[in-house]
This record gives C-alpha cells, sequence and structure tokens, in this order.
C-alpha cells in the first residue's frame, strides 16, 4: 500500500523501495513483482525487470502487451514485449508467431524468414510457420522454395485453405497455371466462403480468357463484404466489363468501388482514380454529362489525375 501511494504522488524512487520490501516479506507477491518490473523498465533496467516478471510467471501479461501494441501499428514496441515474453518461455506459440510477424513488419525479412522457419519446426501442426515463410520467399521471387516449403506444411498440418492459396501463388509465379488452378479450387474446397482464394480464382480465369467464369469469382470475392479485398474485387469487376465493351455493367462496379473505397477511408488519390475509372465507363456508355461530373469529382479529390483529365480532354474535343 504505502508503494501504490508512493507511485499515486509520482515518487518512483520511494514506490520502488517500498515494493522491493514487498517482495522481500513474501517473494510469491506477484504484484508487486510485475510493479517492480515495471518500473525498472522505466529505468532503462532491462535485466531487471525481466528477474522480476520471470519471478511473477509474467510471460502472458507480455504477451498480451506485445498483440495490443501490434494492433496499435507500433511494430517496434510489439517486438519488443514479444521478445520478453520469449526471454521467460522459449516454447510459446503465441509471442513465436507475433515476433515472426513484427520481424517481417520492421523490414527484417531474412530475420522474419529464420523465425518463420523456427515456428513451423516448434509447431509443426500449426500452419502458420510454412505460410509465414513462403510469403517471404514468393516476395523473394523464390516460388519453387515457396512450393516445397508449402508441400511440407501440408504433409505436417494437414490440408488447409491457406496453405493451398499460397500454393496456387507458387505455382503460378512458376509459370503452371494449370497446376496453380487446382491448387486454389483445392483451397476453396476447404474453405468455401475464403473470398481471397476467389479472387485468385478471378485472376486465373481471366488469365485463360475464362472472362465470365473470371467475373462470378470476383463478384463471389467481393459479396457480402466492406472491406479492402471487396474493393479491389469491384474494380476488377469494373475492368473487366469495360475491357469486354460492357461499360453499362461497368459502372455500375465502379460506382460500388468508388463508394465503398471513400466509406474505407482509403487515400484520396486512389478514390479519385476510382471516380474516374466510372467516368471512362459513363463515357463509354454514352452519358457524357455524368462523365463529367464524374471526372471532376477525381480532380477535386485529386488534382493531377491523369485519366480525369484525358477523359475531359476527349469531352472536350467531342463535337
Amino acid at each position: 500500500l504505502a508503494a501504490e501511494l508512493a507511485l499515486a504522488r509520482g515518487d518512483g524512487s520511494a514506490a520502488l523501495a517500498a515494493f522491493r520490501r514487498a517482495v522481500q516479506l513474501d517473494p510469491a507477491d506477484r504484484r508487486s513483482h510485475l510493479q517492480l518490473a515495471d518500473l525498472y523498465l522505466q529505468q532503462g533496467d532491462e535485466a531487471s525487470a525481466l528477474a522480476h516478471w520471470r519471478a511473477a510467471g509474467a510471460a502472458a501479461v507480455l504477451t498480451r502487451r506485445g498483440v495490443a501494441a501490434q494492433q496499435d501499428q507500433d511494430h517496434d514496441a510489439a517486438l519488443r514485449w514479444y521478445r520478453r515474453a520469449l526471454a521467460l518461455d522459449s516454447n510459446l506459440e503465441r509471442p513465436r508467431r507475433g515476433l515472426a510477424a513484427m520481424l517481417r513488419a520492421t523490414g527484417q525479412e531474412e530475420a522474419a524468414l529464420a523465425a518463420w522457419q523456427d515456428y513451423a519446426a516448434r509447431f509443426p501442426g500449426n500452419p502458420w510457420g510454412y505460410t509465414g515463410a513462403a510469403q517471404i520467399l514468393l516476395a523473394q521471387d523464390r516460388p519453387a522454395a515457396a512450393r516445397r516449403t508449402l508441400e511440407q506444411g501440408l504433409a505436417a498440418a494437414g490440408p488447409h485453405a491457406a496453405l493451398y492459396l499460397l500454393l496456387a501463388r507458387a505455382h503460378e509465379a512458376a509459370g503452371d497455371a494449370g497446376a496453380a488452378l487446382h491448387a486454389v479450387r483445392l483451397a476453396l474446397r476447404w474453405q468455401p466462403d475464403y473470398p481471397s482464394a476467389w479472387y485468385h480464382l478471378g485472376r486465373l480465369y481471366q488469365a485463360q480468357e475464362r472472362y465470365d467464369s473470371a467475373l462470378a469469382a470476383y463478384r463471389r470475392a467481393a459479396a457480402g463484404r466492406q472491406d479492402h479485398l471487396a474493393w479491389v474485387a469491384l474494380r476488377a469487376v469494373g475492368d473487366l466489363l469495360l475491357q469486354q465493351g460492357r461499360p453499362a455493367a461497368a459502372v455500375d462496379s465502379y460506382t460500388r468501388a468508388a463508394a465503398l473505397s471513400a466509406e474505407l477511408g482509403e487515400p484520396p488519390h486512389l478514390v479519385a482514380h476510382n471516380h474516374a475509372l466510372r467516368g471512362d465507363a459513363l463515357l463509354a456508355a454514352g452519358r457524357p454529362d455524368e462523365a463529367r461530373r464524374a471526372y471532376h469529382t477525381a480532380l477535386d479529390l485529386d488534382p493531377a489525375n491523369a485519366l480525369a483529365r484525358q477523359g475531359l480532354a476527349r469531352l472536350e474535343a467531342a463535337p
């Protein structure tokens, strides 16, 4: 109680002394150990802080702090909390997964790859080690290594939609469209409501010029959703319809995409581009006045939008 009163007065030195006395009298006093750890951390004494966190069995507490920092997009702080949790118990699953994710988020690609591989070795029945490593390998343009990693994951963790979807990406990157299509269909067999898999299926169908199938897949990816992937899928529907010479149908998708991008708080230049695309569709559909308004909306959001400027130039040049 004396330590708590000292903290309330802002007297850290008195609080530190009182909490030390408390744990001398009761070495199992977890609350005092936790408070001491935080006070030592404020002083930059990481070693003493870790000693008291260890005495308090505080690995779960430190993990929760890491998760909170990660949710707040404070990647450096999350990385530190996950490392502290693992210093107390190196076999914990959640902080080890968070450590790997935060290493990548802070640009430490090779360290993140090693951390995901270590995670997969420690928790072979969990798919996330394989998917985390495969994502990095794909970003490094190493599809063969990604494929081997994912096949190991499927053998160890069993069928999993995320593993199959990444396997499809690995096959596609290696130029094997047939294997990619088979893998993404397996992903949807295991998780029929997997929007990322539907979107990827649409891309594969579009590359094969199976346009009606591609449109159906993109629409399934966007169905019932109000998130970034739905916005991207709606844009893909509009682009494909416009390419097919179906501008009237494209207008609806671009209109929904523009509204959704604004609702999601996307950067103004991206929202503007949606309005410019909508303008192109309206112009192609023979609705010049609406197209002009869409182009001006785009330029209000982003005066540098070239697509909108080109559209207005076409309107001015029209007889």
